[in-house]
C-alpha cells in the first residue's frame, strides 16, 4: 500500500469531514491527524479490498470516540456580574447580528438543531420573539450575565454553522467540476438554476451511476446529514436525483472522460467517408440551384459550407432511435427540457458545435451559426449576436419589410451592429441579408430536404449515420447505470451531435470544401429563419 498516495488523496477529504463535524478548524486538524494516524497504522497490518470504505469506517469510529469524550466536558459558566462589570459583553456587543438576522428562516432553524437546548432557548427568545436579555433572564430565573454569556456563545455557534453551510464538503478541498448541456424549453429556469452551486454538483457526481444513501453521500461529500437531507430533497423535487429504495441515483447521464473519448473515437471511424457523402450531396444541390435560399452576391463556397452543415444535422435526425424527448417527468407541466452532464476532463477534445439565438413573439427570428475549427476557422469572429433585442429587430425588419430610414435612434444603433457583424446590409433603404435564409411560412426548407433525400448518395450517408448512432449507444450502455436505460436514446442523440464538428474537419481533410479566405466578413455556416 502506497502510504504517500493515501495521505495525498484522503488528507483533504478527512479534514473536510472533521471540519463539518467539529465546527472548529483547530479541533478538526487534531481529529483529522488522529484519524490519518489510525488509518496508516491499520494499513501496515492489512490491505483492505475497499480502501475508501475502510478509511471512512475508521473516520466515523474515531469521530464517535472524540464526540463521546467531548460530551463529558462541561462549559465554564461565569456568572453575570463578572462579564457585565468587565465590559466583555453587553447588549450592544457587535457580533454580526445583521449576518444572523439576514439569513433565511429555514437556515436559522436548521442551525438551531445543532446547538444545545440552553443556547437554542435564548436564541429563539431573543431573535425570533424579540425579547430583551433582561426579560429572558427574568423568565429563566437566571442572572442577566448568564443570558449574555449564553447568547454570545450561541451567536458564535450559529455564525460558524451558517458560514460552514457554504463550505461545500470535502470536494471543496479537492474540487471536481461538471458541465451541463440542455435541450428544449426551460420556462422556469430549471434545470440549470438547481445546479449553480458546487454542493448539488458534487452530490450529482457522487450519485452518478452510484446509488447512495443519505449517510453515504454525507460522508463522501463531507457535510452533515441534516444538510444532505435538504439538498437531496431539492434535487429529487426537480427530478435530477431519483430515489430507489433508501438510495439515490443521478437521474440523468453524466459522461466521464473515458466514455467521452470512446464515443469520439467511434464516431471518428467514418468521419472522412461521411463528410465525402455530405459534400457530394451539398455540392450537387448548390450547383443545381433548384431553390433560391441565398442572395446572388453571397460567395458560392460560403453557401456550400452552410448547406453541408445543415445536411449533417438533417441526416442525423433520420437515425433509428434519434430523439430529443427527455423521458423524465418535469416539475413544471410546460417545461420540456432534457439534460446531460460532462465531468471535468470530458468534452475537451470535442469538435465545434453550433450556436443559436432566437427571439419569440410576433416578429420572431432566429440565427444559427456553426462553429469553426481552432486552426482553420470558418469565421474569425462570431457572427452570432447574443442579443435578443437585436435578433428581434432583424425579424421585425424582415417580416414587416420596414425601411431603414424609419428606424428609431435605438433601433439604428442595433441596425449598425447587424451591419458590423456582416449579417445584412442596406440597399435602397431596405435590409438585404448576406446569409442563407429561410422563412418560417415558406417551403424552401422542405423542398431542399426533399432534394437531398432523392440524391443517390443519401442511402449510403444514412447507413454511416446509423452506424455512428448505434456505436455511440453501445458505448453509453457500457458506462451508464441500467436505471438510465429509458434515457439511452436521448443521451445517444445528444452525443451524436459531435458529428457536426467532425463534418467540418472531414470536409477540410478530404478537400471537398476549401477554407474560407476572407475570414473577417464571412457568414459561412450561418443561416437565418424569420
Amino acid at each position: 500500500m502506497n502510504v504517500n498516495m493515501v495521505v495525498e488523496e484522503y488528507a483533504g477529504k478527512v479534514f473536510g469531514f472533521c471540519l463539518r463535524k467539529c465546527g472548529s478548524p483547530a479541533e478538526a486538524e487534531d481529529l483529522a491527524q488522529d484519524i490519518l494516524l489510525c488509518v496508516l497504522s491499520a494499513l501496515r497490518e492489512r490491505n483492505p479490498d475497499n480502501l475508501a470504505a475502510y478509511i471512512w469506517r475508521i473516520a466515523r469510529n474515531r469521530y464517535a470516540r472524540w464526540a463521546k469524550q467531548k460530551s463529558g466536558r462541561r462549559d465554564i459558566h461565569v456568572e453575570s456580574d463578572v462579564f457585565e462589570a468587565s465590559g466583555i459583553i453587553d447588549d450592544t456587543t457587535p457580533f454580526d447580528d445583521a449576518f444572523i438576522r439576514s439569513e433565511d428562516v429555514h437556515i436559522l432553524c436548521r442551525e438551531l438543531a445543532f446547538i444545545a437546548e440552553d443556547y437554542r432557548q435564548i436564541i429563539v427568545a431573543h431573535y425570533i420573539n424579540n425579547q430583551s436579555t433582561q426579560t429572558i433572564a427574568n423568565n429563566l430565573n437566571v442572572p442577566r450575565g448568564t443570558v449574555l454569556w449564553r447568547l454570545s456563545r450561541a451567536r458564535q455557534k450559529l455564525k460558524e454553522g451558517m458560514e460552514m453551510s457554504r463550505t461545500f464538503g470535502t470536494k471543496n478541498y479537492n474540487p471536481e467540476e461538471v458541465y451541463f448541456s440542455s435541450s428544449g424549453n426551460q420556462n422556469h429556469g430549471l434545470p440549470h438554476s438547481a445546479v449553480q452551486r458546487m454542493l448539488p454538483k458534487n452530490i450529482l457526481l457522487q450519485a452518478n451511476n452510484n446509488p447512495s444513501t443519505i449517510e453515504e453521500l454525507a460522508v463522501e461529500v463531507g457535510i452533515a446529514v441534516p444538510y444532505m437531507h435538504e439538498e437531496v430533497e431539492m434535487l429529487v423535487d426537480v427530478q435530477l436525483l431519483k430515489q430507489v429504495g433508501d438510495k439515490y441515483v443521478t437521474n440523468f447521464f453524466i459522461t466521464d472522460k473515458d466514455c467521452d473519448q470512446d464515443v469520439q473515437k467511434a464516431q471518428e471511424v467514418d468521419m472522412v467517408r461521411r463528410a465525402a457523402l455530405i459534400g457530394e450531396i451539398a455540392t450537387a444541390f448548390v450547383a443545381a440551384t433548384p431553390i433560391d435560399i441565398a442572395p446572388p452576391h453571397m460567395p458560392r463556397e460560403e453557401v456550400l459550407w452552410t448547406v453541408a452543415l445543415m445536411l449533417t444535422d438533417y441526416s442525423m435526425c433520420f437515425a433509428d432511435g434519434f430523439t430529443t424527448d427527455f423521458p423524465v417527468k418535469h416539475k413544471h407541466e410546460h417545461d420540456t427540457w432534457g439534460f446531460i452532464g460532462f465531468e471535468s476532463g470530458a468534452k475537451l477534445n470535442h469538435y465545434p458545435d453550433f450556436n443559436h439565438c432566437g427571439n419569440g413573439g410576433e416578429n420572431n427570428a432566429c440565427i444559427t451559426e456553426y462553429g469553426g475549427l481552432s486552426s482553420v476557422k470558418l469565421a474569425s469572429q462570431s457572427c452570432l449576436p447574443h442579443n435578443y433585442m437585436l435578433v428581434g429587430l432583424l425579424g421585425e425588419i424582415l417580416r414587416q419589410k420596414r425601411s431603414i430610414s424609419g428606424l428609431s435612434d435605438v433601433e439604428r444603433n442595433l441596425w449598425q451592429t447587424i451591419i458590423e457583424l456582416g449579417i445584412a446590409k442596406e440597399v435602397n433603404d431596405r435590409c438585404i441579408l448576406n446569409t442563407v435564409t429561410f422563412t418560417y411560412t415558406g417551403q424552401e426548407r422542405g423542398l431542399m430536404q426533399g432534394w437531398w433525400k432523392a440524391h443517390s448518395a443519401w442511402a449510403a450517408l444514412m447507413q454511416l449515420m446509423q452506424k455512428a448512432y448505434d456505436d455511440t449507444k453501445a458505448i453509453l450502455r457500457r458506462y451508464a447505470n441500467p436505471i438510465l436505460e429509458e434515457q439511452i436514446n436521448y443521451c445517444t442523440t445528444m452525443l451524436l451531435h459531435g458529428t457536426r464538428g467532425m463534418a467540418i474537419q472531414g470536409l477540410l481533410d478530404s478537400s471537398v470544401l476549401k477554407p474560407i479566405i476572407n475570414l473577417d466578413t464571412s457568414t459561412a455556416g450561418v443561416y437565418i429563419e424569420y
